[in-house]
Order: structure tokens, then sequence, then C-alpha cells
């Protein structure tokens, strides 16, 4: 995560528009040396363009592509508006990330979002915080609970100590937990789930919530959590049968969507549901920006189906295609492609419509 301090937070901020609040951040800006002046207009014109408010309370003004020599250095100004601030119909920022960055920068900042733009309990954790040093600490420190690291499939043995072993040491590797964690949860017996699944923890060495899963060949799971609270409790309470079956034949990949999904209450697409895909060519010459990025999305969410897509010329993993932040991470430049995964009812309907928006330039 790139460095913030207290002089890059303004906190309990209450202004009248969206408007105000990007003078009041661009002020911020300028007075840091990130950018000269004149950049509050520019961001106010990228506004005018393409709203930048991405939902859970969170929007990210920048500014135009043409404003980029205004930027002296690529840097952050986060605004706290506990009372909110309408950025576009009907929804309201509590939470208002200023970017300046120069050339394709900003596309990092975003990567760098994604874990704390998605997690809708640390952007509570944000909006409430009244100190500097509270704010940094969510803002910053939290890791997301599972990722593909924190998987192994594949492993020849299904012996649960060898199988604990491996989940512990990706946890105590990446910082989710300290030495005392192995040492107690190998003492302990493995809770058994059913669907030959099993899950351990420890009431000791947690640093960070985090899950690993080991799979071996003949089909066995043990799912092993570190937990420093309680916010992992519902997502654990929703393994049913019926998921623990969905995670045992999913990748490293699907295993994270369908947990991401659990931890914020969101319904999953039924197994066996129909699944098509494509690979489509971006013409656009600046890219997949902010403006096709908001057509391409706004499309996405028409259909109820699941939308995944990843950029193979980049090697990225497939994101939430209904997600505009987690699209532009993907980094997509002119002459690249996206892959298109789209799964359940009116699967077929939104690929062909979404292959018809890229191939018509996004509204470019």
């Amino acid at each position: 995560m790139f460095e913030i301090s207290s002089k890059n937070i303004l906190l309990q901020q209450t202004v009248k528009d969206k408007e105000a609040a990007i003078d009041l951040i661009a002020k911020q800006l300028q007075e840091l040396g990130y950018v000269e002046a004149g950049y509050a207009q520019a961001m106010i014109a990228r506004e005018n363009q393409t709203c930048t408010y991405l939902g859970n309370g969170i929007a990210i003004p920048h500014g135009t592509l043409e404003s980029r020599p205004l930027v002296k250095k690529t840097g952050v100004v986060i605004a706290q508006f506990p009372e909110g601030v309408e950025w576009a119909p009907n929804e309201s920022a509590f939470i208002v990330i200023g970017i300046a960055a120069k050339s394709e920068e900003h596309l990092t900042l975003l990567r760098q979002l994604t874990g704390l733009l998605s997690d809708e309990k640390r952007i509570q954790h944000l909006i409430s915080a009244r100190t500097p040093t509270d704010f940094i600490h969510y803002f910053k420190t939290a890791k997301p609970f599972i990722t593909p690291a924190l998987i192994t499939t594949h492993l020849t043995t299904d012996n649960l100590l060898t199988l604990t072993a491996e989940n512990v040491c990706h946890l105590q590797q990446q910082g989710y937990c300290n030495e005392r964690f192995l040492s107690d949860v190998m003492a302990h017996q493995a809770l058994y789930l059913g669907e030959n699944c099993f899950l351990n923890d420890s009431a000791i060495g947690n640093v960070e919530n985090g899950i690993s899963i080991a799979k071996s060949e003949t089909g066995k799971m043990l799912i092993t959590v570190a937990q420093i609270d309680n916010q992992l409790n519902s997502l654990l309470c929703a393994l049913t049968p019926t998921i623990l079956q969905q995670l045992q034949c999913a990748d490293k990949n699907e295993i994270v969507s369908i947990l991401e999904k659990l931890y914020k209450g969101e319904a999953l697409v039924e197994p066996h549901t129909e699944m098509v895909e494509g690979t489509f060519l971006i013409k656009n010459p600046q890219g997949l920006h902010a403006r096709p990025a908001t057509l391409l999305v706004k499309i996405a969410k028409q259909f109820p189906c699941e939308i995944l897509i990843a950029n193979p010329d980049n090697q990225t993993e497939f994101v939430n295609g209904k997600n505009l932040m987690k699209v532009l991470t993907l980094g997509t430049k002119h002459n690249q492609h996206l892959h298109i995964k789209a799964s359940g009812e009116q699967a077929q309907e939104a690929l062909q419509a979404l292959e018809t928006a890229i191939n018509d330039g996004l509204g470019e």
C-alpha cells in the first residue's frame, strides 16, 4: 500500500455538495505538493464526464487525461464526510479519495485499494474513525481474509496433521498468525463439517483475520481459520453442505470468489448453471479508462448472472465484472483483450451484449 500519514487525511468534514468536496481535496493536494493550481477544475471536468462514485460510500475523484501536466507527483488525499455527500443520484459518498496520478499510476493505486473498497466492514470503521491513527489503521493494516496464496490444492496426502501444517505455514508466512498458533491448533482435533470437510482454529497466536484451505487429491478439505474478532463468524456459519461441495470442486480463484460473497452476504450462483465465455479486443485509443469501463459495468449490471472479467495480456486474475473499481484495476490498454465469463441466468444474453458494446467502442 502506498504511504499515507495524518497530512493526507481530512476527518469529520462537512460540505454542501460534491463540487465543494472536490475543491477541499484539491486544495490539500496542492498544499502537499502533489498538484499545481487548477487541478480542482480538472477533477470536476472528469466528474462531468464520468461519475467517480464506486459504491459502498466511496468515491475516487481524479483529473482528466489532459490535466496530467498539472500533477507534480503521485499522491492521494482522503476526506471523511460522516454525514455523507450526494455524489450520484440517491448515492452518498462518506469516504472520498482524491487521486493525483502521473501517467497510468492511478491504476496501481486502484489495485492497492481493491481489498479496502470491497470490504464494507472496514469502510464502516473508516466512516466512524475519529483520529488519524484509527483511520490509518483500518485503511492500511487489515489484510484480505482470503487470497489464492492461502489455498493449496491437489495435495498427495489426506492426513489432517499434514493439511494443518500446510495451512498454518501459509497463514504464518503471510502474517495472519504467529508460532503459538501452530502448536495450539496441532494440539486440538479438527471439527468435522460434513462432506469430507474439516475446520480448525486456535484461541491464541492470531494476528489478522484469515482463512487458509488445503485440499487433497482424494477430496478431503481442511479449512484453518485465524481470527482476531468475530467478523468471519457469519461466513463460517454459511458453510452449508452445498457450499462445501462447491468449494471442493472449485479452483483457487473460484474459492476466493465464493468466500468473498459469503462474507458480504451475497447469494451464490447455483452450481451447474449455464456458463459461457469469450475473449474480446479493446479498440479504444486510451484503453479501458473510466468512461468506457463505466458503460461496460453498467451493461453487466443489467443481467442477473455472475460476470467475471480478466485481462489475459496482463495475466490478471478474474474480477467481478459488475464492480467498476475492480474492472479498472485490470489496466487494459489499447489493443489488449478482455476475457469474460458469464454464468447463471441470461449468461448468453449478457455475453452477447458485452461483446456488442466492446466492438462498438463502449460509447467512444
